[in-house]
Order: C-alpha cells, then sequence, then structure tokens
C-alpha cells in the first residue's frame, strides 16, 4: 500500500473487460502527482481515466498515450536491455500491488 506506480508498460495482460493491473491495496497512486504522468495501458481507449480493477477502485487519471521506453543503468555505460527491463518492472508492478 501507498505506492507510486507510473512510467511503465502495461500489455496484453488482461481478459477482456478487466483492466491490465489489478490493486487490492490501500492508497496506491497509479501515476506520479508531480509530473503528472501516469502507464502506458496498451487497451487505454483514449477517454478519460484508465480503471484498474481490484477492491482498491484505484484508476490512471494520467495514462500515456504512447509507450515510453525506459532504460536502467546497472554500471556506468552499461544499459540493460528493453524487453528485460520490461520484463522486470512488470515483475516489480506485480510485487508492488500484491
Amino acid at each position: 500500500s501507498n505506492f507510486l506506480i507510473y512510467l511503465n508498460g502495461f500489455f496484453f495482460n488482461n481478459l477482456p473487460t478487466i483492466s491490465q493491473a489489478r490493486d487490492e491495496g490501500q492508497e496506491n497512486h497509479w501515476f506520479n502527482p508531480t509530473t503528472l504522468e501516469g502507464n502506458y495501458w496498451n487497451d487505454y481507449n483514449d477517454t478519460g481515466y484508465y480503471q484498474i480493477s481490484g477492491s482498491a477502485n484505484s484508476s490512471d487519471p494520467y495514462p500515456l498515450g504512447e509507450y515510453v521506453s525506459l532504460s536502467i543503468k546497472t554500471q556506468p555505460n552499461e544499459l540493460i536491455p528493453q524487453p528485460i527491463l520490461n520484463l522486470i518492472l512488470r515483475k516489480i508492478a506485480v510485487f508492488l500491488i500484491e
């Protein structure tokens, strides 16, 4: 509970009529309140908030219109490849929400 979850890309994590994430926690924020940046949801329809499944009744009020590619430096001038980074971020997001 009480996590900031933003600048992630969620792709095909859902069944029809269910959101790509689930939030059973309390006071989780699916956006950065300072930058007003949320997450990329590949099934977002470009209107309003992105509603997130779960008892927390959460939403992402600032869904990103396009996927933002991120990278994390492990050592100077060494980057984690994007596919591996996406997998790591997805696992972190699932762990934080459970």
